[in-house]
């Protein structure tokens, strides 16, 4: 819901559940008209799923959140309007933040200077991934796949592609 009542107009909203049994499937029936596509099938893990759901979207500003993330109010606006005002922005990230269940932030991080060479080193590893945006042409230059032969740190794999590329 935190991706529906942004009210951002041009959004393309994918969901990849992979086969639930839990109401989801309802939920994602009573929302479809608010969704560009979605699915519920038996997948390979979250990458495959998320490799399915890029294969539908066409957007140029692309992102991905999990079943547990939130993005803050207003943020899809915040980052159309970066995106449009810095064209030769390819990717950005936020500041990770924590909110508990009852939506109130319980922890944000300290701002990072993010390079390429700090985060090959290791100095500053995590991104991340829900309040990542790119763009489409970084994807496509990047492979335009998420790997989903892992069962964890596909994201990390995913940006250090896009640190061949682009500076975040």
């Amino acid at each position: 819901s935190s991706v529906l009542n942004q009210g951002y107009p041009n959004l393309e909203y994918i969901v990849v559940d992979g086969g639930s049994t839990d109401g989801s499937v309802a939920t994602l029936r009573a929302h479809a008209a608010k969704l560009h596509w979605y699915s519920s099938e038996p997948d390979n893990g979250m990458y495959d799923a998320l490799n399915k759901g890029f294969a539908h979207s066409s957007g140029e500003i692309m992102g991905w959140i999990s079943a547990t993330d939130k993005l803050h109010p207003g943020s899809l606006f915040v980052v159309g309007s970066v995106f449009r005002d810095l064209p030769d922005v390819d990717w950005i990230t936020g500041i990770p933040t924590a909110i508990d269940e009852q939506g109130s932030v319980t922890r944000v991080a300290t701002l990072r200077r993010w390079t390429r060479w700090r985060f090959l080193a290791g100095a500053n590893r995590y991104i991340q991934q829900e309040s990542t945006f790119w763009r489409r042409r970084l994807w496509e230059r990047a492979g335009a796949y998420v790997d989903a032969s892992r069962r964890m740190a596909s994201d990390f794999e995913l940006w250090v592609r896009f640190f061949r590329h682009a500076q975040l």
